[in-house]
């Protein structure tokens, strides 16, 4: 967690020394990758996110709707057990982007709503004692997020969001481990690639 919150300075640091126009206009399309550092667990998440910007003015700023998806592994080992659990998320997301600024500075609150599958596969030292797996049927899943992305230039932006939810986790200690749905916070940051309509225009310098 402390390597990943160093990374995030850094990105960060070098976003805020760079200048750029205001990128999130209306039929703008970002498409970006994502690392998540979740509060249970010790081992990060990774996803996908897609945003369209369904409108937007000076004034009020931009409404932006997309999807996500999320992969989470979680591995724990107990003096005699091992337990890896596999967790993935399909989400729709609405976000509202007030404009500060020239709008370089995107800072968005939104919500995500979606399905979340997982799997938690055990392990035993004991030889006879076969491995076993169990899963779940789809359920739903829903939280709220806030975060502000920095644009680079016309097609590149780090972003920075916290999200906070129900997510499945490996509860317990050591030998007596399952997965539950319990409330979770994830401090995620990616890397966007922004499509520009070809009329789009900067609100300002």
């Amino acid at each position: 967690m402390k390597s990943f919150l160093i990374l995030a300075v850094i990105f960060f640091m070098i976003a805020c020394h760079t200048s750029a126009w205001a990128q999130f206009l209306a039929n703008t399309q970002t498409l970006g990758v994502t690392a998540g550092m979740p509060s249970l667990g010790r081992d990060a998440e990774v996803g996908v996110d897609y945003e369209y910007c369904a409108a937007s003015s000076k004034i009020a700023g931009g409404l932006g709707i997309g999807g996500l998806f999320r992969y989470y592994n979680n591995v724990s080992d107990g003096p005699n057990f091992s337990n890896k659990l596999d967790r993935y998320t399909f989400g729709i997301t609405g976000e509202y982007h007030p404009l500060i600024g020239s709008g370089r500075f995107d800072p968005e609150f939104g919500f995500i709503v979606g399905y979340e599958y997982w799997t938690l596969y055990r392990t035993s030292n004991f030889p006879a004692v076969s491995p076993d797996s169990t899963s779940n049927e789809p359920r739903l899943s829903a939280g709220v997020s806030a975060g502000v992305r920095v644009w680079m230039n016309d097609w590149l932006a780090f972003r920075l969001r916290v999200f906070v939810g129900d997510s499945y986790s490996l509860i317990g200690y050591n030998n007596i481990l399952t997965a539950a749905a319990v409330p979770t916070a994830a401090l995620e940051l990616g890397i966007d690639f922004g499509i520009q309509p070809s009329h789009a225009t900067p609100l300002s310098r």
